[in-house]
């Protein structure tokens, strides 16, 4: 496969994290609705979202909702992050599903790395794609330090990231071999792959593989377990946490689930919008001939849609 150069990752806009708050934040992605919608083609084409959405994105700090406020993030907490994530998705699913693996994982990170580690990763918009398969082998130096190589599939929200987190095989310096370990790697250690665009329906969500050849990852980027899977190794983890904030304690598993669920309701508003248009168009198709936004049981089922995605 042929390799596409590197997209440029736009700099935090330097506006002070404490001048957005929740609600600000929701509106910036509530008002970009329409201009997703018309953007819809283009992202298509392009397999990803802009980088001219990425700088709006950035500037309106969706991508430091999760990150610890003493490291220069919002810490909004998660039903910031989730609406936000609804609200693109409204908009367009496949920009949300990019925004929102490339950025909710301050999470994971907030919970498995320590302060110190924590203040390196958060320096600037920390965007970190996360995939679960080992798909790679991480071999560790003499020195401690380790060689990453291997190809890693799906990985969503990689074309602007800071960061990338997934699993691998390693082998020790002294010879052995262990069960799958964690590892971070910064923007620079891989190469993005163009496999990305040809799939039925999410092929503009920036989903593309990447491969590392050798690259050199820090002793303290990599963690001696699967994280993320092992429910022991979360639980470890986060009795070991150095932050104050609760969201950096949960078990991971659950935020997984909530990651793919905000997008779906947020495309289901998407789809519910474009519904209620056609009712003000299209008429019934048997007597008496109306707008279905006049007849009793299109709007039975309109109403009975909303307040479906009101509980969800």
């Amino acid at each position: 496969m042929n390799t596409i150069a590197k997209s440029e990752v736009t700099k935090p806009a330097g506006r002070p994290a404490a001048a957005l708050s929740a609600s600000s934040v929701i509106a910036k992605a509530e008002a970009l609705r329409a201009t997703l919608i018309d953007q819809q083609a283009d992202t298509e084409k392009n397999a990803k979202y802009s980088g001219a959405t990425h700088k709006v994105f950035s500037d309106a700090g969706f991508y430091k909702i999760l990150v610890p406020r003493k490291f220069g993030g919002l810490e909004l907490g998660v039903e910031t992050h989730v609406k936000t994530v609804m609200a693109v998705a409204r908009g367009c699913a496949s920009t949300a599903w990019q925004l929102c693996f490339g950025s909710s994982h301050a999470i994971n990170t907030g919970l498995m790395f320590d302060e110190a580690t924590q203040a390196e990763i958060f320096s600037g918009d920390f965007i970190c794609p996360m995939t679960v398969k080992p798909q790679g082998k991480i071999l560790q130096s003499p020195n401690g330090e380790w060689r990453l190589t291997g190809t890693f599939n799906y990985c969503s929200g990689i074309p602007f990231a800071s960061h990338f987190m997934s699993h691998a095989l390693p082998v020790y310096k002294d010879g052995s071999k262990g069960p799958p370990v964690t590892f971070l790697a910064r923007r620079g250690d891989w190469k993005e792959i163009d496999d990305w665009g040809d799939t039925l329906g999410l092929k503009e969500s920036g989903s593309n593989s990447i491969s590392f050849e050798g690259a050199a990852i820090p002793d303290h980027f990599v963690l001696r377990t699967m994280v993320g899977v092992d429910e022991v190794a979360i639980r470890d983890f986060g009795k070991r946490t150095r932050g104050d904030n609760a969201m950096y304690y949960g078990r991971t598993l659950s935020w997984l689930i909530l990651q793919p669920a905000s997008i779906a309701v947020g495309a289901v508003k998407g789809a519910l919008d474009e519904y209620a248009e056609l009712t003000r168009t299209k008429t019934t198709i048997q007597p008496p001939i109306t707008l279905r936004k006049e007849d009793s049981d299109f709007r039975g089922w309109f109403g009975s849609a909303i307040g479906k995605l009101s509980a969800a």
